[in-house]
This record gives structure tokens, sequence and C-alpha cells, in this order.
């Protein structure tokens, strides 16, 4: 399998920890350095793109990791309990959709306009 990602990408991140956890062997690739290929087989470059081995393309860690599931379903990485598999699903997509938005505001102040200055005293 090759993974089109970037590791400054949370996605990209998230679908890699998905995939040491399964044991799944993959190949890390710059997209970028492969985007003509990626929009003449699937259509655009995005951050994370899988290839499989059988000329299939997917993105969006999300369905991604969803489909291998499916494929390799062990060992499990949703709870069996459907109460228990709701929430953490709604977990996954409140982290998806919400939490990373905090991550570049790190080193800001207040304000969220302007950098501390580092050598202030």
């Amino acid at each position: 399998m090759k993974v089109y990602g970037i590791s400054v990408s949370y996605y990209t991140g998230k679908l890699e920890a998905y995939l040491r956890y399964k044991g799944i062997s993959y190949e890390l690739r710059n997209p970028f350095s492969h985007q003509k290929r990626i929009r003449e087989q699937a259509g655009a470059v995005q951050v994370p793109m899988i290839e499989l081995g059988d000329g299939r393309w997917m993105s969006d860690s999300t369905p991604i990791i969803a489909q291998l599931e499916k494929e390799r379903p062990e060992p499990a990485i949703m709870p069996e309990d459907e109460v228990v598999r709701f929430i953490s699903l709604l977990i996954e997509d409140y982290a998806d959709e919400w939490l990373w938005r905090a991550a570049p505001c790190r080193g800001r102040l207040s304000s969220g306009t302007e950098k501390p200055d580092r050598n202030a005293e």
C-alpha cells in the first residue's frame, strides 16, 4: 500500500497510527512529488491518500480507515458495544473537525494576531 501524505498533517499521522496498530505495511510518499500521477489516477491531490495494490485510490483518513477495517477486521479498533461505538465515533468526528483548529494557534497572544517576542524580558 502506498500512502501519500506529509509529516505535518494530523490526518496522515492518524492514518499512519492506524496502519502501525493493525500491522499493515505501507510506503509513505510525498504527494507533491507525485501530483501529476495522482491527478491522473484519482482526480485531485489530497492528504492523505492511499493507492491500493488493486489500483483503487482513496482519500480522507476516516473513510480510508473505515474501508480498511472492513477488509481487515482483526484486531478491531471499534468497540463492540453499540453505545460505546457511537461515543467513539462522536469523539473521532469532534477531533477531526474541531481539535486540530487550536493546534496552529500555539504561540500566539490572546488576541490571536501576534506572536510573542521570544527575546522580550
